[in-house]
């Protein structure tokens, strides 16, 4: 596996407000300051916005990590809340479980604060792999 550039943010990825901190071996490290436009009700972080967080930190793993691999597109996504997120920080760790040649399972934990902080949400996602090496 080669090391890769720093992707440049994309316009979604601008507009929620996460950055990629951190490329590891076999996933990714994103992170995200939750702010009040994160908030859903009662001054929490609204469960979609956990959700792209979890899918963006699954799903980039792949072209992060494997050469090949130039785009992901999220084929199904399950996610499970376990606790509340107020303002602060936050960092979704990804693995990749298994990448075939098109098809790809990740999974990826959302924290409070920092890795090893509560653990606030986790997903399980399937993702279709777009190679380089299938391009026509």
């Amino acid at each position: 596996m080669a090391t890769k550039e720093k992707k440049s943010r994309s316009p979604f990825q601008a507009l929620v407000g996460y950055d990629h901190l951190e490329r590891r071996e076999n996933g990714i490290v994103i992170g995200m300051m939750v702010e009040e436009k994160h908030f859903g009700s009662r001054e929490r972080i609204h469960g979609g916005a956990a959700a792209t967080l979890l899918d963006a930190a699954a799903g980039s793993a792949f072209f992060d990590v494997i050469e090949d691999v130039e785009r992901t597109v999220t084929v199904q996504l399950s996610v499970h809340y376990l606790g509340r997120i107020t303002a602060g920080p936050v960092v979704a760790v990804s693995h990749i479980d298994f990448a075939g040649k098109t098809i790809g399972h990740a999974s990826a934990s959302l924290y409070e604060g920092s890795e090893g902080g509560p653990l606030m949400a986790t997903a399980t996602g399937v993702f279709r792999l777009y190679r380089k090496s299938d391009a026509r």
